[in-house]
């Protein structure tokens, strides 16, 4: 049962703030067997219990890792056993469809008490998958239909330093980015993982940062682009390695890279989508800027709690990247919509039936489409306009869901949500 209709122009938004961390981690071959990586030095229950201190202590509301098992049961391990065993939030998990069929794979993670999944595709497959996750915020503007999307593009690019390794990365990327560019949408998107680049000149960086599509460009959170390798300029953002020596599955030589990121494209950028990144936010945790060429507990660090420092220490060769972006959905707004030579109202929420009223100059024809949230067209029509009157439209075959619903004249057009219930 619904609502008695009423009449209205549809203006939505997301009246409140909220805040969102976004964590990145590589994992270190979670639940892989490789070999030099194996159960013996690299035991999922160790690293449970390790990760668990970690989320418990970020507390991220996004998660998104690399070098995870390809196996689905380590995937629903940690969703289980580690995700779901800290206390503060319920989290559910996305799918990995691997396309590349590789034995490590992406996934996302994500609080379900603030978001949910509304879609995830694979950009490339090149030696590993790039995956694209198309999250929504669970806002006080969902149940007028309208919502903020954030899109995760995560991405574990070729590791190496062989002219062939860059060459690898910079195809990778240009693999996603064209796919972006061809059938992606405006939007809030981030690009993350371990990237494994060794300077900010590679092929691979300059794609991303000064791509000609300004939807598709990427911005550094704290500006630090430069020859990362071993510079000391560089090394409060070094990433790896936590270990000085290698073995037991780790990788030595210290802290003097700069692998793993978080990067925010323009629209975040300039806060244009309701959601901008937290200036000072943007941090690797563990990272104190004393690490150069040093593990991350010598010399003596005491940038977190021990615990925390000795999970980081024996969960992976990698430090987390975190930051967090706040919805603000005051951000971006147009003021109220208006279709001025008609003057178009209707009802929503939407049962079996649209009633579209119109004002005293509607007349002519206009061409109606409805979309789904992604983007796809649902249904489209054309309407016989007369001043003072009221056509209904049967979208009991549409199910429910949020819709954007559009009219068109030729000589303006209004643009308007709609919520189907059922």
């Amino acid at each position: 049962m619904i609502p008695a209709i009423l009449f209205f122009f549809s203006l939505a938004f997301v009246s409140a703030q909220d805040t969102l961390r976004v964590m990145q981690y590589n994992l270190l071959y979670y639940g892989e067997n490789t070999g030099f990586c194996n159960f013996n030095n690299n035991n999922p229950d160790q690293k449970d219990a390790w990760l668990r201190n970690i989320i418990g202590w970020v507390k991220p509301d996004i998660f998104t890792v690399n070098e995870l098992s390809h196996n689905s049961t380590y995937q629903e391990r940690i969703l289980q056993q580690v995700m779901n065993q800290t206390g503060y939030a319920l989290f559910a998990k996305s799918g990995s469809p691997n396309i590349a069929e590789s034995n490590i794979v992406n996934l996302l993670y994500y609080n379900t008490e603030k978001l949910a999944l509304h879609s995830q595709q694979v950009l490339q497959s090149e030696v590993r998958d790039i995956d694209l996750y198309r999250l929504y915020h669970l806002g006080d503007g969902l149940e007028d239909g309208d919502t903020v999307f954030i899109s995760c593009i995560v991405a574990h690019l070729k590791a190496g330093s062989s002219s062939s390794d860059e060459l690898d990365r910079k195809i990778m990327t240009n693999n996603a980015l064209e796919y972006l560019e061809a059938n992606g949408r405006p939007g809030n998107y981030l690009f993350m993982g371990d990237l494994n680049l060794y300077d900010a000149a590679e092929d691979a960086f300059q794609r991303l940062i000064n791509n000609n599509d300004p939807v598709f460009r990427f911005y550094d959170p704290v500006n630090a682009v430069g020859d990362w390798h071993s510079d000391a300029n560089y090394r409060h953002v070094h990433t790896q390695s936590t270990h000085t020596s290698s073995g037991n599955c780790h990788s030595g030589g210290g802290m003097d890279d700069r692998f793993d990121f978080i990067l925010m494209n323009k629209t975040l950028h300039d806060k244009a989508g309701k959601v901008y990144y937290l200036e000072g936010s943007y941090h690797a945790p563990g990272q104190d800027g004393q690490r150069l060429n040093g593990s991350l507990l010598d010399p003596p660090n005491t940038s977190l709690p021990a615990y925390i420092l000795d999970a980081l220490y024996g969960m992976s060769d990698h430090l987390p990247v975190v930051m967090d972006l706040v919805v603000d959905g005051s951000l971006g707004t147009e003021g109220p919509l208006q279709y001025p030579s008609m003057d178009i109202l209707y009802n929503n929420p939407v049962q079996d039936v649209l009633r579209l009223r119109f004002g005293a100059l509607a007349r002519g024809t206009a061409s109606l489409t409805i979309h789904a949230v992604s983007g796809s067209t649902v249904m489209k029509k054309e309407l016989l306009l007369a001043p003072h009157s009221t056509l209904t439209i049967n979208v009991n075959d549409l199910p429910a869901g949020f819709y954007l619903l559009r009219i068109s004249n030729g000589n303006s057009t209004f643009t308007g949500k709609m919520v189907v219930v059922r």
